[in-house]
């Protein structure tokens, strides 16, 4: 009985499991969106709590994947138009990311009596460097406005492992048909 128990243990820690969904898959005037959950990407002492994800807006045959972060810490943080994000694959190779929307500011939480203030940023991307960095990501930089850029090296890949599930599960979804929008032929 204790070995069984222990072999199920083991099983569980050494499959990665993330709970991933499909927030959202809507289609209006012809564009189809796809919204991923985030998963939490952070290690135990992070100042700034990192979680990633994948969306999709595909209008007629042409898709644009963009990687969605969702940026926490207990200060106030700013990305600008034009902020980068560069990330190092598990092979030593550099993808970097700009933002092509307005500035990206924070918004204000109380949680517990402390203020915790978040950023969601979505960086265009092309498949190719998406199909790149699900192989493993082993380092992060993140272009702040208001603070020098916050630097995470990863001794596991928890990126690559994110945006492997919801390349999974963007392509699932783009398998179903999909596209009337709510209001055609109301």
């Amino acid at each position: 009985m204790k070995q069984i128990i222990f072999t199920l243990l083991c099983m569980i820690i050494t499959t990665s499991a993330y709970a991933q969904k499909i927030l959202s898959d809507d289609t209006t005037n012809g564009t189809r969106s796809i919204i991923t959950s985030k998963e939490n990407v952070k290690s135990g002492n992070d100042r700034i709590v990192v979680y990633a994800g994948v969306n999709l807006m595909q209008s007629g045959d042409t898709p644009t994947y963009f990687l969605s972060l969702k940026l926490s810490a207990m200060k106030h943080m700013v990305i600008s138009k034009d902020g980068r994000i560069m990330l190092k694959d598990s092979e030593g190779n550099v993808v970097t990311l700009t933002t092509s929307q307005g500035s990206y500011g924070s918004d204000m939480k109380n949680v517990g009596g402390f203020n915790l203030y978040e950023i969601n940023v979505d960086y265009p991307i092309s498949y190719e460097q998406l199909q790149q960095l699900a192989k493993g990501v082993a380092k992060i930089r993140i272009e702040l406005d208001n603070d020098e850029p916050f630097n995470k090296e990863y001794k596991k890949d928890k990126i690559g492992k994110v945006l492997t599930t919801d390349l999974s599960l963007i392509a699932g979804a783009l398998g179903t048909d999909k596209k009337a929008s709510f209001s055609e032929g109301f």
